[in-house]
């Protein structure tokens, strides 16, 4: 399997797992006209990094990235990458929450986001929101058969995003976030209901 499509390390863990595609594309132009099981089996390795937690947030999101370049019109790719990056989501959302109520050390407050002092500060969970929402809506774009799966968290999270807006008053680090979530959603509703 060649690096420029996987990149170096998944062909190590290619390697280690003793997995191997016959006749693998040179390029990832090719890969994606004449070999749609590169991506498919790319996926399912990402899947399984994912779900056995063995790899950083970082590279497995750099792998889904990697699916969607060799695919771009595969609905699936979109889908498990929106669902991956929204377990992220709420992750961070549930342990920012935690810290913020029992007043643990490390708390993220709209404010503090991004300041160069405190680099061992982890980013508002709210930050992810546009991507998350974006993702989703790419899938539901390219197909219809995680419709009923992933609408609905779509709207789920705009939603909870617009309420946390509202109460917790913007901050201009949120207004940055509101802005892109307001214009993904735009494109998406657009687009969408044109198609349909």
């Amino acid at each position: 399997m060649p690096a420029e499509v996987l990149g170096n390390a998944v062909l190590s863990s290619l390697s280690s797992l003793s997995l191997a595609l016959p006749n693998a594309p040179i390029s990832a132009t090719q890969a994606s006209k004449e070999n749609p099981d590169v991506s498919k089996t790319l996926l399912l390795y990402t899947r399984w990094i994912h779900n056995t937690g063995q790899k950083q947030s970082e590279e497995i999101k750099t792998l889904y990235s990697r699916v969607t370049e060799l695919r771009p019109k595969w609905e699936k790719g979109f889908f498990c990458m929106a669902k991956f990056l929204d377990d992220l989501l709420v992750d961070a959302r549930k342990r920012q929450e935690d810290k913020k109520f029992t007043g643990g050390v490390g708390s993220v407050t709209p404010g503090s986001a991004g300041s160069a002092s405190a680099p061992a500060k982890e980013r508002p969970w709210w930050e992810l929101v546009p991507t998350v929402l974006l993702c989703y809506a790419k899938g539901l774009h390219k197909g219809h058969k995680n419709l009923f799966q992933a609408l609905p968290r779509l709207l789920t999270v705009w939603f909870e995003f617009g309420n946390i807006y509202i109460q917790e008053g913007p901050s201009a680090e949120m207004k940055v976030v509101h802005d892109r979530v307001n214009s993904v959603s735009h494109v998406f509703f657009l687009h969408f209901f044109q198609s349909v």
